[in-house]
């Protein structure tokens, strides 16, 4: 059959896993084969750790950036270690049905370490991405168990974004006053300031999943099927929702969205139309919460980005939390999506372990957010002084 339109294949590229780590980071989802549990709330938090944490404690809110919660100018400009910790219960039936179940992160500044029980089960370097871990064997039905998170916010020479803990003399400065020496312009914010999660897949589930389209526009193609295809546009979006099964595991991608994206010359095209982008940068701050993401503040976002008629932004400076992107598909706005790779203003930032970290945030950031239609572009880096010959020698 010969058609006259817009004709996609799609490729899903399906990784089903059955070890107790997978490389996948689908987006946690409550459906018929898995179930999720939400630990936002009010955590116990303090500048210490002592097995449980001590008294006195503050209360901490999660998601939240820990810096403009309380009036302590000294917990604001806090460098080094914080703790977090809560006591948890999973369902007796997760239990008994022999779920995997998984503890997941969306996104802890800048390093994590998590205990539970005493027992370590995950470390993380970098902030804007999740993490998980398998912990179906620490946990059961019955049984309260306590969740420990161990969190740095230090910016070192190691870190993106990199910085320097500088030592201030003088007797304008109290002694060992220590200052975070940064070269981006945003607040160090840091904190648990995304979601945490307790999610269950069964014992052989679905790990990643990747979609890759096959399309020729307004042209003949020879198909075996018939199919009214709408792609997605910017402006104009419009997604489809794939279900994908895999023994007793189910997933529901819900912003698939069909579009070609293809540099020719010097335009940038989208389904075979230039595209300009006309938009801004922003960032994920807000009073109170620091980083911590708030769906009001995602919707308000929308709402001005669309009064000011944008077409796309960047995500500067770093990845945001997923509702950005969810948000972006189902309205139609593209995304340049930036790693937090800001600030390499020194010689010395450009070393080889940051040249591995940095290659593993965009590793994460990609297998993160590669399935949206609204993400057109990855940007590897920002305020960076290319220019120097150590950068050039050590990273290309």
């Amino acid at each position: 059959m010969k058609v006259h339109a817009a004709v996609a294949a799609a490729l899903v590229l399906l990784l089903v896993a059955t070890g107790a780590y997978g490389a996948g980071m689908l987006q946690v989802q409550d459906n018929p084969a898995r179930s999720v549990k939400d630990l936002s709330g009010i955590w116990r938090f303090k500048r210490w750790w002592l097995r449980p944490l001590a008294a006195p404690l503050l209360h901490m809110p999660v998601p939240a950036s820990y810096n403009d919660i309380t009036q302590d100018n000294e917990l604001r400009r806090h460098i080094g270690w914080v703790w977090y910790e809560r006591d948890f219960f999973v369902p007796h039936t997760w239990v008994s049905t022999g779920q995997r179940i998984v503890l997941r992160f969306e996104s802890v500044s800048y390093a994590a370490s998590v205990w539970v029980d005493g027992t370590a089960v995950v470390s993380h370097a970098g902030g804007h991405l999740p993490f998980e871990a398998d912990i179906t064997q620490l946990v059961k039905g019955t049984a309260r168990s306590r969740l420990t998170v161990a969190v740095n916010n230090t910016l070192t020479p190691f870190t993106l974004p990199p910085g320097n803990v500088r030592v201030e003399h003088g007797p304008r400065y109290p002694k060992g006053y220590t200052v975070q020496e940064t070269h981006f312009d945003f607040f160090n914010y840091a904190g648990i300031d995304r979601e945490v999660y307790l999610y269950t897949t069964p014992s052989q589930w679905i790990d990643d999943i990747t979609l890759t389209y096959d399309i020729q526009l307004n042209g003949d193609a020879s198909v075996n099927y018939e199919y009214a295809l709408t792609l997605w546009q910017p402006g104009k979006p419009y997604l489809y929702t794939l279900e994908v099964t895999a023994d007793d595991d189910v997933y529901h991608l819900r912003s698939v969205g069909i579009r070609t994206i293809k540099v020719s010359g010097t335009q940038f095209l989208i389904n075979g139309k230039q595209f300009y982008f006309h938009g801004v940068d922003k960032h994920e701050d807000s009073d109170i919460r620091g980083k911590g993401v708030d769906d009001v503040i995602v919707v308000k976002d929308y709402n001005m980005l669309q009064w000011l008629n944008v077409s796309a932004y960047r995500t500067s400076h770093y990845p945001y939390a997923p509702q950005f992107y969810d948000m972006a598909d189902e309205r139609g706005i593209v995304i340049i999506d930036e790693c937090p790779a800001v600030g390499l203003a020194k010689a010395l930032y450009f070393n080889p372990t940051t040249l591995v970290h940095h290659k593993q945030v965009m590793y994460e950031m990609i297998r993160r957010d590669k399935n949206h239609p609204s993400v057109v572009m990855w940007n590897v880096a920002n305020k960076l002084r290319s220019d120097m010959h150590v950068a050039y020698n050590s990273w290309m």
